[in-house]
C-alpha cells in the first residue's frame, strides 16, 4: 500500500500503529505532531492563540492536541476554532482579534490550504502574528511557517520506492 500527503494514517485506519503498520505497507509519514508545539513556542510571548483548523481532519485534532498540552508549560491559552468555510472564519478571527496579546495557528488540513489567503489576509489585517504548516503560506504573504519541505518529501518518497523495486530494502 502506498499512501502520498497522509498526515495521519493511524486514525485514517491506513495502518495498525506508526511502529507496526501491518500488511505489505511502507512510506514516510509528512508530520509528527510534535511539530505542533513548535508552532506553539514560536508565538510563546503571546498570551492567547487561536488555532484554526478543520474539524473533519483527523490530523487537525491531533494537532491541535499536540499543542493544547505544551501550551500550559509556556503560559498560553489555546483557543481552538472550528470554522469551515471562509466566512465561519473570518467571523471566528474576527472575534478573536478583538482581544489583546493575540496569535494564531494554522494546522494542516484542505481547507486551510483553500482558504489561505483569506486566512492570511486576516492576520495582517489584525496584525496577528501567525505560524502556518508550509513554506507556500510564507510567499502568499504570511509570516512564518514551520514544517517540512513538500517537495523534498516526494522526492524522498520516489527514491525510497526506486531502494524497493530494487531490493535493497525488504
Amino acid at each position: 500500500m502506498q499512501h502520498v500527503g497522509t498526515t495521519d494514517p493511524v486514525n485514517r485506519g491506513l495502518i495498525a500503529s506508526m511502529a507496526w503498520p501491518g500488511r505489505n505497507t511502507t512510506g514516510f509519514i509528512e508530520y509528527e505532531f510534535g511539530i505542533s508545539g513548535k508552532w506553539l513556542e514560536s508565538l510563546k510571548q503571546i498570551a492567547r492563540v487561536m488555532v484554526v483548523r478543520d474539524p473533519s481532519e483527523s490530523s487537525g485534532i491531533s494537532q491541535l492536541t499536540a499543542t493544547q498540552t505544551l501550551a500550559p508549560s509556556l503560559s498560553v491559552e489555546v483557543t481552538p476554532t472550528d470554522a469551515r468555510d471562509g466566512k465561519e472564519k473570518e467571523h471566528a478571527v474576527t472575534q478573536f482579534a478583538r482581544g489583546s496579546n493575540a496569535g494564531l495557528i494554522v494546522t494542516l488540513s484542505g481547507a486551510a490550504v483553500g482558504n489561505r489567503k483569506l486566512i492570511i489576509t486576516l492576520a495582517s489585517r489584525y496584525q496577528l502574528p501567525a505560524v502556518y504548516p508550509h513554506r507556500y503560506f510564507v510567499t502568499d504573504g504570511g509570516l512564518a511557517s514551520y514544517g517540512p519541505d513538500r517537495v523534498n518529501a516526494f522526492r524522498s518518497g520516489a527514491t525510497y520506492v526506486d531502494r524497493i523495486l530494487k531490493g535493497v530494502i525488504e
